[in-house]
């Protein structure tokens, strides 16, 4: 008799992973930051984080951000990297799902992107 396993793994797309040795400090949220300046790492070359380390790890308590409820459309072009409290804006050419970005009137995360036409969809903070 064959027993069933289940394989699958969960990611959250909210969260990456760096390659920081640490095991407690190497889950960040997207929305935060796509580069970790410990082990010089971007989002855009690591994974999502498997949602069971999130949760037996994360303290995301600290991280929460107030959302309208509001979801604009834009393109790349209308955007650029912005930055959370002291650090500094990102430096890099392109835009992945979970950047923070400034738009001529709000600031917030993209939620949904089309790499071939820049069309996004950006969730607007409060």
């Amino acid at each position: 008799m064959k027993i069933k396993t289940n394989k699958t793994i969960k990611t959250n797309k909210l969260y990456w992973d760096c390659d920081c040795p640490d095991e407690k400090n190497y889950i960040h949220l997207k929305s935060k930051g796509n580069y970790c300046k410990d082990c010089m790492c971007f989002s855009s070359d690591c994974p999502d984080s498997r949602q069971e380390e999130i949760d037996a790890l994360y303290v995301a308590k600290k991280d929460k951000v107030k959302f309208k409820d509001e979801i604009i459309s834009a393109t790349t072009f209308q955007l650029k990297h912005n930055a959370r409290g002291n650090k500094k804006a990102s430096l890099k050419c392109h835009f992945e799902i979970g950047d923070y970005v400034e738009t001529s009137f709000c600031d917030g995360t993209i939620v949904e992107l089309d790499e071939s036409t820049g069309n996004c969809k950006i969730k607007v903070e409060q």
